[in-house]
């Protein structure tokens, strides 16, 4: 076996990378070297100041590979680790293929469908680096589009998408932008129809305009668009105003579920998304959002680790004047055993399994709307 394989099939078994782990009570960032088994997900610690080591190899619970990359944040041992690094390069080498990117844009004739394209991306094995709406001014899109300036019908396009509601999505997986153009099919319906009538556009789109979704061409078109569209802070789609807020839970994302929640919301046509993103909270951020049901819940502690275990995705939720109990019915009773017998179509009967993986968090009380909107949605943009 040559050098090369060795090296080959060390990786396969050992990623290594280069954490940090923010200290709150010595506010101070602690170095270190995390080594990931891929085989059985197991991992082990090394304290790079310290020089020894930090956690032995264990099964610490499900790691998804997907989630293993420059910038990432990951929870072990209750402990939400920021990878800065690659250990080696042999590492680097390895999951530079997984890590490709494909930037998506749901377009306004396919955004309460939108949890079906989700769901399709997660089973195809892709992840979301970022996913949030937005709206774009005609200058914006016209930089995006630019491509397209020659097509008969691009300010057709570009006055359809302005000042919009869009679902915008950083996808990244191997081969991510081949997979999703398989996903949606051909840009114009009519040919996706003939070329593939089970993909999204074939099946929901109606002309060239009105197709659904946008995908990123190639890989350099892909890092333009990021660029346009995450490269700048943008002010949020909510309204923070007569709202009720979902926070769809880390274990549910975890479950590759998010968009099954968003389908079944969706389908509930008294509600309206009027915003949407995924989030990373850090654990102090997870305490302070919960801070009003410490003594309210017994498995308070619980809970706050819950909600920063993993990446959680808030909607603003609009429905009339009632929208927040309206929307507390539709979740059903907090404890998922309850809402099997009360509710047994409800979020937390569908998603959720005890009181602390109970599906999803709303919000309980008319006061309580806008504070939670404008917690996800101004304070920790």
């Amino acid at each position: 076996m040559t050098v090369a394989q060795n090296k080959l099939k060390r990786t396969e078994n050992m990623l290594t990378f280069n954490v940090e782990w923010f200290d709150p009570q010595a506010s101070f960032k602690r170095p270190y070297r995390l080594s990931y088994y891929a085989h059985d997900e197991t991992v082990e610690m090394f304290d790079l100041k310290a020089h020894k080591v930090f956690l032995r190899r264990s099964n610490v619970g499900h790691i998804p590979i997907s989630e293993l990359f420059v910038g990432s944040t990951i929870t072990i041992c209750g402990r939400q680790l920021q990878i800065t690094d690659f250990g080696d390069d042999v590492t680097r080498l390895a999951l530079i293929k997984r890590r490709e990117r494909s930037i998506v844009i749901v377009k306004p004739d396919f955004y309460e469908r939108s949890g079906l394209l989700i769901q399709k991306i997660q089973e195809a094995g892709l992840s979301f680096a970022q996913l949030k709406t937005m709206r774009l001014g005609r200058s914006e899109l016209t930089e995006l589009f630019a491509i397209h300036d020659n097509h008969p019908k691009f300010n057709e396009l570009i006055q359809y998408l302005s000042h919009k509601t869009l679902l915008v999505m950083e996808v990244i997986g191997k081969d991510a932008n081949s997979v999703v153009w398989d996903l949606v099919g051909e840009e114009d319906p009519e040919k996706a129809r003939k070329v593939d009538p089970t993909t999204i556009r074939a099946q929901y789109g109606l002309d060239w305009v009105r197709n659904a979704v946008y995908v990123s061409l190639g890989l350099d078109t892909a890092d333009q668009n990021y660029q346009i569209l995450f490269g700048k802070k943008r002010e949020p789609t909510a309204y923070i105003n007569r709202c009720a807020i979902c926070v769809v839970l880390p274990h549910v994302l975890r479950e590759n579920k998010l968009g099954q929640v968003i389908e079944s919301i969706f389908a509930e046509k008294t509600f309206k998304v009027s915003a949407m993103q995924i989030f990373q909270v850090d654990r102090d951020s997870a305490f302070e959002f919960f801070e009003v049901y410490q003594d309210v819940w017994p498995e308070f502690s619980s809970k706050v680790t819950e909600l920063c275990s993993g990446e959680c995705c808030a909607l603003e939720i609009q429905g009339g004047p009632d929208v927040i109990q309206a929307f507390r019915d539709f979740c059903g009773p907090y404890d998922p055993a309850v809402s099997r017998y009360l509710n047994p179509v409800g979020l937390r009967t569908l998603y959720g399994t005890n009181r602390i993986y109970n599906g999803v968090h709303c919000t309980d009380l008319p006061e309580d709307g806008e504070l939670e909107s404008e917690y996800f949605f101004k304070v920790l943009q």
